[in-house]
């Protein structure tokens, strides 16, 4: 995406490196313009990303996932890039990603401990997911 998360991120004590991904080469040139010292930008698709197994702590992935087959496709690739448990994800509201349908394929793919925010105020539905085998 635009990085639109690199500064708040890059402000955490505990964060040391992030790695932003996006397949649109034009998305990644907004990022950069963003980005914090510790930020490293990959043109790749999330259902095939160039990382090594077990060498995330978190994961975040903003309104990418727009559909409950895409969520599917997903998920796989990021529990097995995951070294931490956590993964968050935002799907704009518009999408129409049933809360109950996400979820249940959350836990099919190994995540659990869900929990869904969906405030009027904001334009997406933020989901927080935990990997279970972590």
């Amino acid at each position: 995406g635009t990085g639109l998360l690199f500064r708040k991120l890059c402000q955490l004590p505990d964060v040391k490196r992030i790695v932003g991904v996006d397949f649109s080469l034009g998305m990644l040139s907004k990022a950069k313009q963003k980005k914090c010292f510790q930020v490293d930008l990959i043109a790749a698709d999330i259902r095939l990303l160039p990382l090594r197994e077990k060498s995330v702590d978190e994961a975040f992935s903003i309104t990418v996932i727009d559909s409950l087959e895409f969520l599917r496709k997903c998920l796989s690739e990021i529990k097995g890039i995951l070294r931490g448990s956590r993964f968050t994800f935002s799907v704009c509201k518009a999408v129409k990603l049933s809360g109950e349908k996400a979820r249940q394929t959350l836990r099919e793919k190994g995540f659990s401990n869900l929990r869904l925010m969906s405030e009027e105020e904001i334009k997406d539905v933020v989901y927080f997911a935990t990997r279970n085998d972590s």
